[in-house]
């Protein structure tokens, strides 16, 4: 289900109450960009090919870690704005699953005629691993050129402490629900966001970040669904590649 707001006037970056001046969302955001590598270094990202393996970890009626988790190779493909396709090996055959950038998350089983539409699974792993993707999706991630992502970026506190603090940062969007995100004090790079799903809350955990054409990516990637562990992903090899067709992440047509 997906819940539709007022879109806004206008957009702003503002300050939570209590916060001091010199924690604000500006400066956080403009570290950000640095420790990310500057705004030439992300544009000129474009498209990139990741290899690596991904774990499903099997999830109960109750949402909580059950059975035998897999670990599989894949491929995962990046184009902007916001493509992604994921190849998932399965004995010689391919599960495979993309986001167009617009609205269409889709996967396509092996053998299958046609492909299934993720976001009619509410409430399900197809849902789960719809958002999932939207989130990876996005090459520079929620904060970077956040005035025009976000209709407010708010600080609402920290966590931690030392050399463990981190900036707990919430993103107001244009339309639908408010996201979370947790900004490393140390590194200036995402740690984790959290956003709502028809009826529970994913989050994505962001760490092992290593250069990639200048830019941090990150080479470790988990998602938990209400806090238990859904899906894991280790990137092995990244590149930057000259050209992705868009075909590859449009809905494919029925066979």
């Amino acid at each position: 289900m997906i819940r539709i707001f007022e879109k806004p006037l206008g957009v702003a970056l503002v300050l939570c109450c209590g916060i001091s001046q010199a924690q604000s969302p500006d400066e956080l955001l403009s570290k950000h960009l640095q420790a990310r590598g500057g705004l030439e270094k992300l544009n000129a990202l474009q498209t990139v090919k990741m290899t690596g393996k991904i774990t499903l970890i099997p999830l109960n009626e109750f949402r909580k870690a059950e059975g035998v988790a897999k670990e599989l190779p894949i491929t995962l493909m990046e184009k902007r704005s916001n493509k992604i396709r994921l190849e998932i090996d399965l004995a010689e055959k391919k599960l495979i699953q993309g986001y167009d950038g617009e609205e269409i998350a889709w996967g396509l089983k092996p053998d299958a005629t046609e492909p299934d539409m993720l976001l009619d699974d509410e409430g399900g792993m197809g849902e789960m691993l719809a958002l999932l993707m939207q989130d990876l999706a996005d090459l520079d991630g929620p904060l970077i050129n956040a005035k025009e992502k976000w209709r407010t970026v708010q600080l609402e506190g920290t966590e931690g402490s030392g050399d463990n603090v981190a900036y707990r940062l919430k993103l107001t969007p244009m339309s639908g629900f408010v996201r979370h995100a947790l900004l490393d004090g140390k590194t200036s790079l995402l740690r984790e966001t959290t956003r709502s799903g028809s009826d529970f809350q994913l989050e994505t955990v962001y760490s092992d970040y290593r250069l990639l054409n200048g830019v941090q990516v990150p080479y470790s990637i988990d998602g938990k669904i209400d806090g238990e562990p859904f899906v894991r992903i280790r990137i092995e090899k990244a590149e930057v590649v000259g050209s992705l067709d868009d075909a590859l992440f449009q809905l494919p047509a029925k066979k």
